[in-house]
């Protein structure tokens, strides 16, 4: 199968504006029936962040996949698609361990493909090509994700500031290993250090950012420490050397 590359041509704003990042947080995705697409997220391996009530005609549940920055939430009074109309995308680094992953947690997927979601030819693509090789799988409403792999990402896609498409810090990977704060969703209208329990995900991810700076303030700290300990083992030694000329 052919494939056209076509030109995508950057357009030029004023040279005055300031560009803010703004970044994907959260997808929606209609249910019909939320415990059961909960038990379904939380199968395939999904962190459960929230699912949180708030009278009689509102709920909200938001899960996020291994390794996302982007969430994803679903519940009652959340939005008025149809449930199964979304389309979705997620990509991983090896095809064939997704797929293996997918039929082990009793997720049914299809087949490996390569081509394209709308044209698909069996099988992994032969060259294994990053963005080329696809698996897809739907949830219990009929929403269906497309799973790409990804190994290289085309000029452009990348943020410059990361060197490669898995890079992280060790900061961001301990904090990131760390389970989000527990709260109580039975009780309606509960609250957190920083409102109500509708901010979970904020209020953990802000108290990750914090656990960060502790550690490096810590490990700063520790090596003043050391360094003021060593200082002042010098000034003792200096002394005692200088007791011992002057006795002799």
């Amino acid at each position: 199968m052919s494939q056209t590359a076509i030109g995508i041509q950057e357009p030029k704003y004023h040279t005055g504006a300031t560009r803010v990042d703004m970044k994907l947080e959260v997808a929606l995705i209609p249910v019909s029936d939320v415990d059961r697409a909960k038990e379904f997220y939380t199968r395939l391996g999904w962190r459960l962040d929230a699912d949180d009530v708030m009278g009689n005609d509102f709920r909200i549940v938001q899960l996020t996949p291994p390794g996302s920055g982007c969430s994803v939430s679903f519940g009652k009074g959340v939005t008025s698609a149809a449930p199964g109309s979304i389309r979705g995308a997620l990509i991983v680094s090896d095809i064939e361990a997704a797929h293996k992953e997918l039929v082990a947690r009793g997720i049914k997927p299809s087949e490996v493909f390569h081509g394209s979601p709308f044209s698909r030819i069996s099988g992994p693509d032969p060259e294994r090509q990053s963005y080329n090789s696809y698996v897809s799988f739907e949830d219990p409403d009929g929403n269906m994700w497309i799973v790409q792999e990804v190994t290289r990402r085309l000029p452009g896609r990348m943020d410059p500031r990361r060197q490669s498409l898995h890079q992280q810090t060790t900061c961001q990977t301990r904090c990131a290993e760390r389970q989000p704060h527990t709260v109580n969703a039975s009780t309606t209208g509960s609250k957190t250090p920083t409102g109500r329990t509708g901010t979970q995900r904020t209020w953990w991810r802000s108290r990750q950012g914090r656990n960060c700076r502790s550690e490096r303030r810590s490990a700063g700290n520790k090596q003043r420490d050391r360094n003021n300990h060593s200082g002042e083992n010098n000034v003792h030694e200096e002394r005692n050397e200088s007791f011992t000329n002057v006795s002799s």
